[in-house]
């Protein structure tokens, strides 16, 4: 199954989630994949691979925070009409290493001289949403 076809699994039931969902309510049961008494495991949209990437960030896997994060995200750009590629590509934007864990990796990256090599101001530029730019450099 390509994540493509995930994706198209769970469109609907994120575009259905109400606006006001958020990291206090549980995952909904229908993003659920598979899990046993101790596990489970939940569809979040982290599936777009931005192929002109500059930079490529690896991390294990997205952790609550930054599962919700992308769900939210694909679900307000759902209701917004935007195609499901853009929506794939926002949601992983708005949620890779999102919350605190984004803040401490800009600083290792700025520290480490990632953002001058990249003509950057900060690393945390990688992030920003503004046209042309979306994740322009990251995966």
């Amino acid at each position: 199954m390509s994540t493509n076809d995930l994706f198209h699994r769970y469109v609907a039931t994120i575009a259905s989630l109400p606006s006001n969902f958020d990291i206090e309510q549980p995952l909904p049961g229908s993003l659920r994949i598979t899990g046993d008494a101790r596990h489970e495991v939940y569809y979040a949209p982290f599936d777009h691979v931005n192929t002109s990437a500059k930079v490529v960030l690896v991390g294990i896997t997205p952790g609550r925070v930054q599962a919700i994060e992308a769900i939210k995200t694909a679900a307000h750009c759902l209701r917004g009409g935007l195609s499901e590629a853009e929506t794939r590509a926002r949601a992983k934007n708005a949620a890779s290493f999102a919350g605190p864990m984004r803040r401490n990796l800009v600083n290792l990256l700025d520290h480490v001289g990632l953002a001058k090599r990249l003509g950057l101001q900060s690393t945390a530029e990688l992030w920003m949403n503004r046209p042309g730019f979306l994740g322009g450099r990251l995966v």
